[in-house]
């Protein structure tokens, strides 16, 4: 499954907890865009007290440009390009620190074999997150939503190398629990479960608005694993493969 916003208003966000230090983090999901709204979306950012972000961005009035943007003079931006409608892509990120290529983007679809990658520079210091958002822009709750579905958002306080980021695409559960700072599989029957982080770290995510679930990337199932020592029991339930 995958969650999905339908209209205005509709996000998850978290403004509490422990966030990831942007000084040394992986980030990794999967995202469908389904109609070009020819507008802003941002499907994922995270956000410190001062505004300074990074985030998966559109461009304002675009409707399927999308890059990997972090806050500051001139917005410098990595990996900018078009969307295929209806295509499932998984997209992740890694930072290092502030020097230059030490971020590194990384984007496939279902059938590709290797990594599309980009690196660049997030220059503009370290952010201290105080707000995640999913499926639509901090910045603009209201209309900046992600026209389509989401799944399988996972992030770690570390980098990880493409090898292993290729290896977490492949399968919804985490294969490195080293590190990780929050897992949302986004595949359950509820709404209020798919917002639930699973890594065992409770670092949920509260709902606004009507999201919705539907079908998610073809990818392995986690419901029929045992689960490791460090990840709640309660995400898994053996039976119950798809």
């Amino acid at each position: 499954m995958a969650l999905t916003a339908d209209a205005n208003s509709e996000y998850l966000q978290r403004n509490s907890g422990t966030f990831f230090s942007t000084a040394s983090m992986s980030v990794l999901f999967w995202v469908k865009l389904i109609t070009d709204r020819n507008a802003n979306f941002v499907p994922w950012i995270i956000v410190d007290g001062a505004s300074s972000y990074i985030g998966w961005d559109s461009p304002s009035g675009d409707g399927v440009t999308i890059r990997w943007e972090q806050s500051g003079a001139g917005e410098p931006n990595i990996d900018s390009f078009t969307y295929s409608l209806n295509t499932w892509y998984c997209v992740g990120l890694t930072r290092a620190g502030n020097g230059a290529n030490q971020t590194i983007a990384y984007r496939r679809t279902l059938t590709d074999t290797s990594w599309t990658t980009a690196s660049g520079t997030f220059g503009n210091g370290d952010i201290t997150p105080t707000s995640e958002t999913v499926l639509t822009n901090f910045f603009n709750t209201t209309t900046g939503w992600l026209a389509g579905p989401m799944a399988n958002l996972k992030e770690w306080n570390a980098v990880l190398t493409g090898s292993q980021l290729w290896i977490e695409s492949e399968q919804y559960a985490p294969v490195r629990t080293a590190n990780l700072q929050a897992w949302y599989p986004m595949d359950d029957d509820t709404v209020a479960g798919a917002a639930l982080d699973r890594s065992g770290n409770g670092r949920d995510f509260t709902v606004t608005g009507a999201l919705t679930l539907e079908a998610g990337p073809p990818i392995r199932s986690w419901r029929n694993l045992l689960h490791p020592n460090n990840l709640r029991p309660a995400i898994f339930k053996p039976g119950l493969a798809r």
